[in-house]
Formats: structure tokens, sequence, C-alpha cells
């Protein structure tokens, strides 16, 4: 029986969680998407799809949300759910989950790769313990650059045929390849890249110029769609109609799954059954872009893509970083906070 002070020392994990559910109430509304409206782009996908084709491509997707009673994380924390600070997390999940789908991975494979449990290659005890800030606590709030920087360092050691690179400081075409091509392999192979690229557009909102070319970024047939959304509560945007964009939320609690080899019912709380929407002007501009080059014709189409857009991107876009982009040490890189190294625009 709970026998502490519920106004001492329960109050800080109390706060997280109402915070939490603040946010799914304030952030967007349920999807009112109306054929009449036009036709709804998803992301990677040629062209526009009915609203109905749209929803069905959403529930494709796997929805990874906040869990409660998981194996406990690591020491000092020992917390047993992510409620009220892990959706970044989530996010991020989300991003690489749809990545590991396109790059032909079972779906319920997949979900497993992404159980809360620390045997799985891509579980939030795993990520949490990638985290770059070693002083950090795992139940705290993470952003868009710290997470994607959590994802590249699981699937090292994942060691498995999907590669991935965090484009932090500009996206290089040399950068993409060389994690293609892999530490000391030969330089005709080539396995498929997860690129991530963190932003921040804007100061306090995101700013207008760069809203075109944000959408035009998802249109692109590599695209993951993007992670961010609103100050300290993140996203999974997978689409957008007009100037409204589609996106699945991690804000719900469900409990733990730990096995996902059998039992139909332990996989449906991984289907979104709805996505919700909010406009592209409410967003706070850090957010991670995410793609997923398959070959080198894909790098080459893209490439072609990205060089063709009119409007802002954001971000530098070359075939080689400048000397003085690039860190003396991968340590060194992962030492560097997020507002270092986020590229005011």
């Amino acid at each position: 029986m709970w026998t502490g002070d519920w106004m001492g020392a329960a109050s800080p994990a109390f706060n997280r969680v109402v915070s939490g559910l603040r946010s799914y109430f304030r952030v967007g509304q349920a999807a009112d998407l109306d054929d009449a409206d036009g036709g709804v782009v998803m992301m990677g996908a040629a062209g526009a799809v009915a609203v109905a084709d749209a929803r069905a491509r959403v529930q494709d997707l796997i929805w990874l949300t906040y869990r409660r009673g998981f194996p406990p994380l690591p020491p000092p924390s020992r917390t047993t759910s992510d409620a009220g600070w892990g959706c970044m997390i989530r996010t991020g999940q989300m991003m690489l989950a749809h990545a590991l789908q396109r790059h032909g991975a079972d779906r319920r494979r997949v979900i497993g790769l992404f159980l809360d449990t620390p045997a799985a290659p891509f579980s939030i005890h795993r990520l949490v313990d990638a985290c770059p800030d070693k002083q950090k606590a795992p139940d705290q709030w993470f952003g868009p650059l710290e997470v994607c920087r959590m994802m590249h360092a699981c699937c090292r050691a994942a060691q498995g045929d999907l590669a991935s690179v965090v484009c932090s400081d500009g996206l290089f075409r040399s950068d993409v390849e060389e994690a293609a091509r892999g530490e000391g392999e030969p330089h005709d192979g080539w396995r498929p890249v997860v690129v991530l690229v963190p932003l921040r557009l804007g100061l306090d909102d995101l700013n207008p110029i760069y809203m075109e070319s944000l959408l035009q970024m998802m249109t692109l047939p590599q695209s993951l769609g993007f992670i961010g959304g609103r100050p300290r509560s993140s996203l999974y945007f997978v689409g957008f109609q007009g100037r409204k964009l589609l996106y699945l939320d991690p804000h719900t609690i469900h409990d733990h799954v730990g096995d996902v080899t059998s039992a139909d019912e332990n996989v449906s709380t991984f289907c979104c059954r709805e996505c919700r929407t909010m406009m592209i002007d409410q967003l706070d501009p850090c957010l991670a872009l995410g793609f997923y080059v398959a070959s080198a014709d894909s790098l080459d189409d893209m490439w072609r893509r990205l060089q063709g857009m009119k409007s802002p991107t954001g971000f530098d876009i070359g075939d080689r970083a400048p000397v003085w982009h690039r860190p003396a040490s991968d340590t060194q890189a992962e030492q560097e906070t997020d507002d270092d190294d986020f590229v005011l625009l």
C-alpha cells in the first residue's frame, strides 16, 4: 500500500504523467480528413491518395506508445514506465520501425525488435543506455538530436545489414556513402542506410520559409517522415493534406508486451486505428527528418530531388562536408550538446 507523501516524493513522477496527458489533449485533433479537400500525400508515396487509402496506410505503420509495467530501466532510475517523458524515444522508434518495414522485414518481427525488454535491440532500455549524455537520468525527456544519436548507436550495435548516419551539420553525400559501405567494406558494397537529420528551423516558432520544403521532402520516395511537433511533446508526422499534417501520437499508455511470437491480441496495441492532424504553422522548430536510402541509385535520385528544390531546406546539402564541419573524433561529437549541434536558421 502507498504510504508516502503524495505531494512530496510522488509529485515529480505524477507531474510527468500529467504533462504527458496534457500534451495528448492540447496537440492537434482527430484526423478531420475529407476527399473534398484534395488528396492525402503519405511519406515516400508517389502522388496523393484518397482519404480511405491514407487511413489504411496509417494502420500498416507500427505504432509505438508509452508503456507501463516493463522491466526496470537501469539504476538509478529503476522506472517501469515512460509515461510523461518517453515520447521522443517512441516517435524515433516509430520512424526506425518504418525503415525496417521498408527494408522488407516482417511486421511481427519488426515489433519484436522494439519490445520493452533489455534483450530487444531497439528497446527503450537499449536506447536510453545509448544516450551520449551519461549524466542524464533515464527518465528525463530527450531531444531530437539525442534520440537520433541513440538510434544510430543501437543500429551500429545491432550489426545488421541496415546502416545509419546522423547528419547534424548538414546533409553530405560522402557521409551517406561512407555509412552505406561501412568501415573496411569493399567500395562496390552497399548497405541500405537510415539517414537522420536533426534540425532547428527557427527560434521559438517554425520559420515560415521552411514550410514548403518540409512538405516537399515528405514527397521524396526515400522519406520516413519526421519527428518533433510541440515543445517537449514529440509526434511522428507521416503525411499531409494541404497545410494539414498527419501524425501518429505516442501519448497513449498501454501495458507492457513481452512477447509477440503468438496471440494476435499482443500486437493489436501496435496498430493505430486513427491518426491525428495539426496545421503546419503550429510546429515546434526542433525536429528530425528521416530518409531510407536503399541503394546507390536511390541516393542519386534523392540527391537530384533535394538539389532541385526551390524553397530553403534549412540545412546544407553538398557532396562533401567542409573541413571545418567535421569533429575531431566520434567521441568529441558525442560530447557536444544538442544546442551546439543544431544549425539555428
